[in-house]
């Protein structure tokens, strides 16, 4: 709707809409007024049944004994015959509810045939926390040939049931190694496999082939529980569920106390998010129209990932949806945030990844360049060309 409206475009969609809306009500009327004559009939007889009832009753009565039973039968029929109606009505639209009911099941179905993560009989916890990819190779599966997945690893794994086709590798034979204590950032073209690369470190995804290690431990012999403990993600759309912010505060910790999330909202600048809020740190997100913004949504995220205290974060362009003053308040919390971690930064906007320790440019599942921001730079690559993108993006001006 604000596209249409900035475009000034509001009366023209608006008579589409208007058009399709009378179009539609046109077809449905024709459509049922065909039918008119025949469901009228139909209805008549089947509500009318039990009319042939008396007749039906005189009829036998002449040649008949009168008793109470046959008084006691007369009244059932007279009674029971109104609801065949009911009962065939009922009939008539079973074919619906079947095919919805079986569209419900196979959907219930596809969850519970979904392959399960392989959980070691022992988790083993690394010591160190610096990463190592090797190899890795990762496609998503689609349902049809053709399909692309995309950088968000939002694509359909389908069911066990459908046919499977792999699309083009979206991470495709990338080794990498990430030093312990470290600052990684992961730039490159939208949909070049950065946001897939970081959702195989948490084992959303399972590697087609390749390894993953967190302090030479495979991340395949750590419990996904201790894993997801180990790894903290603040993702660039994140959700806040419809509890009060304590709860939503320590999905990081669930054993915190009072004390704990308080401190971590303050780490994490979120104390004026709580003093707008009608009951505070107990409000319920969502309830009698309290919400927040994009930015103030990111920074309740990174409280939370406070709260967490992982020893490796990952951040999927964490400051995307901020404005100014909140972009300001999340980069101050990153110096409490990333202290003594391991860190890798997924960043489209590349001003706040030139202090990196290392730069690693994904191309279409490859790892491009690897380097310095002045390492980079001179050798006029790939990310030197987005470099000065990115600098006649800032130079314009109407």
């Amino acid at each position: 709707i604000s596209v249409i409206k900035t475009f000034n475009q509001s009366v023209y969609y608006f008579k589409n809409f208007y058009t399709s809306i009378m179009n539609y009500k046109e077809f449905v009327h024709k459509y049922s007024i065909s039918w008119e004559n025949g469901y009228s009939i139909f209805l008549a007889l089947i509500k009318a049944g039990f009319l042939f009832l008396l007749p039906a009753a005189l009829l036998i009565a002449g040649t008949a004994t009168l008793d109470a039973r046959f008084f006691y039968s007369f009244v059932f029929y007279l009674a029971f015959a109104p609801v065949t109606y009911t009962m065939l009505i009922k009939i008539m639209y079973a074919n619906t509810f079947h095919q919805r009911s079986n569209d419900a099941l196979n959907r219930i179905e596809d969850i519970l045939q979904a392959p399960l993560t392989e959980e070691p009989e022992k988790s083993v916890l690394p010591e160190k926390y610096d990463i190592n990819f090797k190899d890795v190779v990762f496609s998503y599966k689609t349902e049809t040939a053709g399909s692309a997945e995309t950088d968000t690893g939002n694509s359909n794994p389908g069911s066990d049931k459908m046919p499977q086709t792999a699309a083009r590798p979206a991470v495709n034979g990338i080794s990498l190694h990430i030093p312990e204590h470290s600052l990684t950032a992961l730039v490159g073209p939208s949909g070049g496999g950065k946001t897939t690369l970081v959702n195989l470190l948490g084992r959303f995804w399972e590697v087609d082939s390749g390894t993953i290690s967190i302090g030479g431990v495979d991340i395949r012999d750590i419990k996904t529980s201790d894993l997801l403990h180990t790894v903290g993600f603040v993702f660039q759309e994140n959700k806040l569920f419809k509890e009060s912010i304590f709860e939503n505060i320590r999905y990081g910790k669930k054993d915190a106390s009072r004390e704990e999330v308080t401190e971590a909202l303050r780490k994490a600048e979120c104390m004026d998010i709580i003093e707008k809020l009608p009951a505070g740190i107990d409000t319920v997100y969502g309830t009698k129209g309290t919400y927040v913004s994009g930015g103030e949504a990111q920074r309740l995220a990174i409280a939370r990932a406070l709260l967490q205290d992982a020893p490796i974060i990952v951040l999927d362009e964490a400051t995307a949806f901020a404005d100014a003053e909140n972009e300001y308040k999340i980069k101050k919390t990153f110096d409490v945030l990333l202290k003594d971690k391991t860190v890798i930064m997924i960043a489209h906007r590349l001003s706040s990844v030139v202090n990196a320790d290392t730069i690693c440019v994904i191309d279409e599942g490859r790892l491009a360049e690897t380097g310095t921001h002045a390492e980079l730079l001179k050798r006029k690559g790939l990310y030197a060309s987005m470099w000065d993108n990115f600098q006649k993006g800032i130079e314009w001006k109407v």
